[in-house]
Parts: structure tokens; C-alpha cells; sequence
């Protein structure tokens, strides 16, 4: 079987970092809206997610792995957000998009470095 590349763990590390970042800056910069907060992270991540898109040709394992990781996270996000929703949800909606792109991440690395 092919070892794969390792090209993801780029992906896997700005998914974290979105992650890290939507929850800091959603909880320094409560009092401003929450769109302006959410374009400061996801419009760099989206053009770097654009940018990886574009010059990687993933296999099939990759493909496979990058579905295990969408299906694990939103696991987490469904529990998170239920969570949330248990306690009136005081915090808006950063802490269930820093999970999930947080949470995206970690799997990311966790099955990556597995398969090298």
C-alpha cells in the first residue's frame, strides 16, 4: 500500500489554527458582530483551503480519510452544540464553529501521522 504524501497536515494545522482563532477572537471581540469576527478567520482560511484545493490531487485513501475526518468532527460538533444548547448557549455561535474547525484539525493530524 502507498504511504501517503503528508501533503494534509498543512490542511489539518490551518483548521486548527481557524479553530484556535475563531474561539479567541469570538470571546476578546464579544461586542462586535459576529460576521465581521468570522470574515477576520475564515476569509484567509478560505483562500488558503482554495489555494490547497486546487494544487493537491489526493488519492483515494486520502479522500477516504478526509470523509473519516468530516464524519468524526461532526460527531463532535452535533455533542458540542448540544451541550451548548443544554446551557442556553451564552457564548453565540463561536464556540461551535471553533469545534468544528478545531476539532477537523486534530483528527486531521491523528490520521495522517497514523498513516505514515
Amino acid at each position: 500500500m502507498i504511504k501517503i504524501r503528508g501533503n494534509y497536515l498543512w490542511w489539518a494545522g490551518a483548521n486548527l489554527l481557524t479553530g484556535i482563532l475563531l474561539a479567541i477572537l469570538g470571546w476578546v471581540l464579544a461586542d462586535m458582530k459576529p460576521v465581521f469576527v468570522m470574515a477576520i478567520v475564515l476569509i484567509p482560511f478560505g483562500a488558503f483551503n482554495f489555494w490547497f484545493i486546487k494544487g493537491t490531487k489526493s488519492d483515494e485513501r486520502e479522500v477516504q480519510i478526509i470523509n473519516k475526518i468530516f464524519a468524526k468532527s461532526g460527531l463532535v460538533i452535533f455533542t458540542t452544540a448540544w451541550v451548548l444548547a443544554a446551557f442556553n448557549n451564552p457564548f453565540g455561535v463561536y464556540p461551535i464553529l471553533g469545534v468544528a474547525f478545531a476539532s477537523r484539525g486534530v483528527y486531521g493530524f491523528r490520521y495522517f501521522l497514523e498513516d505514515r
